[in-house]
């Protein structure tokens, strides 16, 4: 009658060495996290959802596992989306600014240098 084992069963083995040849190659370093962050924010933008995904996916295994959320996790659901609503309220606030100088420039055009609207006190 043989013993019962309580837990895994540990065997030893002998670490092989491989060929140079048969090892795997390393892959480019992945993006940053943040560079990921807009190009999916983009997709998501452009109506490219699956696009989204992969890029998404990629990002996820990439990153080391203690500071990640599971891939189908809410949390990363919601840091997903959080991406979108920044770079577009980002564009939002870069129209906005633009908007805001071409205006001025263009009240100070006509108020100080063509004077086509007299101020009382030039």
């Amino acid at each position: 009658m043989s013993k019962k084992v309580r837990g895994p069963v540990r065997t030893h083995r002998r670490p092989t060495s491989r060929p140079a040849s048969n090892q795997p190659r390393r892959q480019p370093a992945p993006p940053s996290q943040l560079v990921a962050a807009e190009v999916i924010a983009e997709d998501v933008i452009e109506g490219q959802p699956s696009e989204a995904a992969d890029e998404l996916e990629v990002v996820a295994r990439s990153t080391p596992a203690r500071s990640r959320a599971r891939p189908g996790s809410l949390l990363a659901a919601r840091a997903a989306s959080e991406y979108v609503y920044v770079a577009a309220d980002m564009r939002r606030i870069l129209l906005v600014a633009g908007t805001l100088f071409a205006t001025l420039i263009v009240l100070w055009l006509i108020l100080v240098v063509f004077r086509i609207i007299p101020l009382p006190f030039y």
